[in-house]
């Protein structure tokens, strides 16, 4: 808890010994995610999602404030239909839920069936049917992942002006998408790679870097080989390089022409992982489109190092 949230939290304390409510004494506010396309999600549509109560959960999840959960969590248990997307957007696309509970494994093939069908009928049933300590089991697993930033997209732009279109056309550079994928240890970061060229696509990355196809099952072996360099002042992903048997980059695959600043929770879970996985490519970041890939045969993946520069 920060100095600021303690010192909220004290001030509401002493509120409801004068005998004001405590939750009306919690009037601070957490910087907050946008979630409103939950509502419009297709497996969601016209299910009476609460996405101002989604987006009020998960900022206060993020900001690690536990007298706002503790208000707002009982509050959304008793919107099941809030429940089940949050938890849909996070465990309908993942290969596995990781450490979570025995709930959300049983449940999770009803999310990825609602991502895939783009009918969320049997999923948002299962979580109506659920006893309160089920239902609380999966909120809790979800949030986990939501304040681990597994949901935010923040598009890392690589562009190079001393080029011209015709160079453009001819070098594969990607666009990055930080994400966060749940594993037996824990949660893992990763970074999905969207083609920005047209030299830039599944071709490049079994040529040129020798990836693996990926069913988003089963992690990807480690390849110490492949390293993503962080600069830790600007908190950025600087290089993707593989190196060969003595320690030389042989393949630059990513480098930023510019320091775009990643969210904080995802770079401390980088920081704590030392490893990531790497996958792509996509046409983009939504979940339609890494499913699209995958069917194809075209999702590509291996795990490498971090280092910090």
């Amino acid at each position: 808890m920060t100095g600021k949230q303690s010192s909220a939290y004290k001030r509401a304390r002493a509120a409801a010994r004068d005998g004001a409510k405590f939750t009306t004494a919690l009037r601070h506010q957490h910087p907050s995610p946008d979630l409103g396309f939950l509502a419009d999600l297709p497996f969601s549509a016209d299910r009476g999602v609460n996405a101002a109560l989604a987006t009020a959960i998960v900022a206060a999840c993020r900001a690690g404030c536990r007298p706002c959960q503790d208000t707002l969590i009982p509050r959304l248990l008793t919107e099941r239909p809030t429940v089940a997307v949050l938890a849909c957007a996070v465990f309908g696309w993942l290969p596995g839920v990781g450490l979570a509970s025995e709930t959300t494994r049983v449940w999770q093939p009803l999310a990825q069936q609602a991502h895939r069908d783009g009918d969320g009928t049997a999923a948002f049933d299962a979580v109506a049917a659920m006893t309160s300590e089920q239902a609380s089991d999966l909120l809790e697993d979800a949030l986990d992942m939501w304040a681990a930033g597994a949901a935010d997209v923040h598009l890392v732009e690589l562009d190079d002006p001393d080029m011209d279109a015709g160079d453009l056309d001819a070098t594969p550079f990607y666009a990055l998408y930080p994400m966060t994928v749940p594993t037996g240890h824990g949660p893992l970061p990763g970074l999905l790679l969207a083609p920005e060229t047209p030299a830039a696509g599944p071709a490049d990355l079994r040529a040129r870097c020798a990836w693996p196809t990926w069913d988003m099952t089963v992690l990807p072996d480690l390849d110490t080989s492949w390293r993503v360099r962080m600069e830790i002042g600007s908190r950025s992903v600087a290089m993707i390089a593989h190196i060969d048997a003595e320690g030389f980059d042989d393949v630059l695959l990513w480098q930023a022409s510019e320091a775009v600043p990643l969210p904080d929770e995802w770079f401390e879970l980088v920081d704590r992982a030392q490893h990531m996985l790497l996958a792509g490519p996509a046409a983009d970041s939504s979940d339609a489109a890494l499913q699209a890939a995958c069917d194809a045969g075209e999702l590509l993946a291996v795990v490498g190092r971090v280092s910090f520069l």
